[in-house]
């Protein structure tokens, strides 16, 4: 049910979430603690604050009601991705090119497993990569996760 009620949530959601000028990123619908949480991960390019949160939170309480799509009780939240958040869709790569990511890999491809490196370019199949002056291209296929890199 939590798949097709995700869905069904970002189908009804975006919109409206795009109309507050905010692009939605991720929707999770999880139980913790034995307390479920639907959770909304929104993404400005000048970053995401707490009255950010508050007037996408206002709307989205108003339109989960009228949709009434979740028959239990929940926690709203609504917040800005996690930096070790992993990168998993086109929107993901759009939003970090140039950006220094950590590239883990299945298996080994010039001797390594795992890249640090700027993300140059990306398609449907493949990533390019700037490994220390080297473009590197790997295929999405080769790749186990893909994080931002946390330097400091």
């Amino acid at each position: 049910m939590s798949k097709q009620l995700i869905s069904n949530l970002k189908e009804e959601l975006e919109k409206d979430i795009v109309d507050l000028g905010y692009e939605l990123i991720d929707i999770e619908f999880v139980t913790e603690s034995g307390e479920r949480y639907l959770r909304f991960y929104i993404y400005h390019p000048d970053g995401i604050g707490i009255d950010d949160c508050e007037k996408t939170s206002k709307m989205l309480d108003v339109r989960l009601d009228e949709l009434d799509l979740i028959s239990t009780s929940y926690y709203l939240e609504v917040s800005s991705p996690d930096l070790n958040r992993p990168l998993k869709s086109d929107d993901d790569l759009r939003r970090n090119l140039g950006v220094l990511l950590d590239v883990n890999l299945y298996r080994k491809i010039n001797n390594k497993k795992e890249y640090r490196a700027t993300l140059l370019e990306y398609d449907k199949d493949t990533l390019t990569l700037d490994d220390n002056g080297n473009n590197v291209q790997i295929d999405r296929k080769d790749v186990s996760k893909i994080t931002v890199a946390i330097v400091f």
